[in-house]
């Protein structure tokens, strides 16, 4: 797994330097170490003209912003580009950023904008039935930086996952019923009273996601009915209580139908649903075009602590991080493109 790992800048003091920052170029670096782009003639001149033809505010429709300012930069002090190549001479740029800058701008934007905009239907669904209640978007977009926590319940653990615009700030496990067996864990007291101490250990935020549960079917046999009803009983304790909480602090209490999982993060295989552990390295890593919408910062701290769980606490761990994602994603885009 990748870790992305914030990075840490060097302070300045005003008493050494209050100038402008600028970009210092140097002639033909690629010249000097005999480099040759990997691509085809065609493909070069097709990089070419956009990088020289295309304003910085069109450029970041292909690349980062970063990229697109150095391109508009050196275009600004040098004149226009006589070769792919010659992306080396600005600042901090390496063979490998070349052939990540040549494949972005070799994509065909106008299927890919097609493609957005079937994504974005097929969206509407997942965001107006798939999320109970539906969201409130005025009450969304009127915080500055929301916060989501995921919370997968199962009577052995209680996994969350805490997490804002670009980071996952904590994730952990709680301990589940100590008997889930035993009938006396689930009278009302006793399952209040541990309802409440789970509620207590959960991290403040903006949004609680809880999944929708898996029906009870009447061919079910007695065990495996007893185990949904318990479990229906705790998961039903756990957001009363945080619903009680609400009137005190302005937060959010949502399920995540299933299905918003399985298409969003493509978890189905014909009737079974994938492993979540699995893919979500693939899910949360950026993509060579810079264009994932799930993409986190996880910290090397949270990583050792996701890899110390087993299996099955990797996979809880995973299914509470999806349902933040998947609500924090559909808001975002119906923000955006709903209106």
């Amino acid at each position: 797994m990748k870790f992305l790992m914030a990075s840490y800048l060097p302070v300045l003091k005003k008493t050494f330097y209050t100038g402008p920052i600028t970009f210092q170029f140097v002639k033909d670096v690629y010249k000097v170490i005999g480099y040759q782009a990997p691509f085809e003639e065609d493909e070069k001149k097709e990089v070419l003209n956009k990088m020289n033809s295309l304003p910085e505010k069109e450029l970041c429709n292909y690349t980062s912003k970063r990229f697109s300012k150095l391109i508009n930069l050196h275009k600004e002090k040098n004149g226009p580009f006589l070769c792919v190549e010659q992306l080396m001479d600005m600042s901090k740029i390496e063979a490998n950023h070349v052939e990540k800058i040549c494949k972005s701008l070799l994509v065909d934007l106008s299927l890919q904008t097609q493609e957005k905009k079937e994504g974005k239907a097929a969206n509407k669904p997942l965001f107006s039935k798939g999320i109970i209640p539906k969201p409130d978007l005025k009450l969304f977009s009127s915080l500055a930086d929301p916060t989501y926590v995921g919370v997968t319940v199962t009577l052995q653990g209680i996994a969350y996952t805490k997490i804002d615009k670009e980071n996952l700030i904590e994730w952990s496990i709680l301990p589940g019923v100590e008997n889930p067996a035993s009938q006396i864990a689930f009278q009302h007291r006793k399952l209040f009273s541990m309802a409440s101490e789970i509620v207590n250990h959960l991290p403040h935020a903006d949004y609680y996601l809880f999944e929708d549960l898996i029906s009870i079917l009447p061919k079910d046999p007695y065990t495996a009915m007893k185990h949904k009803v318990n479990l229906i009983k705790l998961r039903t304790t756990l957001m009363t209580i945080l619903m009680e909480g609400k009137e005190k602090k302005n937060v959010g209490i949502h399920t995540v139908k299933p299905n918003v999982l399985d298409i969003l993060f493509s978890l189905k295989v014909g009737s079974e649903r994938t492993s979540m552990q699995e893919k979500l390295d693939q899910i949360i890593s950026q993509n060579t075009l810079g264009e994932n919408p799930f993409t986190l910062s996880v910290s090397q701290e949270a990583w050792t602590a996701y890899n110390e769980c087993n299996s099955q606490g990797k996979e809880y761990l995973s299914g509470s991080l999806l349902k933040a994602l998947a609500f924090k994603y559909l808001c975002e885009e119906a923000e955006n493109d709903f209106k």
